[in-house]
């Protein structure tokens, strides 16, 4: 059995004091007004403090998200670019690719991952990745 909490689950604590910036209590209700079933989340195995509300509370949290890092390959020596994709924490060859080009977003923890094994394999890491983007992301507060 997973303990993981499905970000799309629900929260129906309406004497909860953070739900008035949660996202899961802003889904209730508009689940309850316009959906048949739903996925709630089960309080007789989760905790739950009155004073603090519950540890799976969902905020929007802006985050600066990277596309591509064409630039950055280019700095490093050419013997280090062989196979380079096999270094980095891309799971295929063709995701590695679309994050390259700027097609796939790239997260904070995988900026910092990337950062690190550029930075290993002589890349300028001080020109950054090729462009920003700001993405709203829901994050467990």
């Amino acid at each position: 059995m997973s303990n993981e909490i499905n970000f799309g689950a629900v929260c129906p604590m309406a004497s909860c004091k953070r739900n008035a910036q949660c996202v899961r209590y802003a889904n209730y209700l508009k689940a309850k007004n316009e959906e048949d079933s739903y996925q709630v989340l089960n309080f007789d195995r989760i905790s739950y403090d009155a004073d603090k509300g519950c540890s799976h509370f969902l905020v929007w949290e802006k985050q600066r998200w990277a596309k591509g890092f064409r630039r950055m390959f280019r700095t490093m020596p050419v013997c280090n670019t062989h196979y380079f994709w096999t270094r980095t924490p891309y799971l295929s060859e063709s995701s590695y690719c679309r994050a390259k080009r700027g097609a796939l977003l790239i997260d904070p923890n995988m900026q910092s991952a990337l950062l690190k094994v550029f930075e290993r394999n002589g890349a300028d890491i001080s020109i950054g990745f090729d462009e920003y983007v700001m993405q709203d992301i829901l994050v467990e507060g």
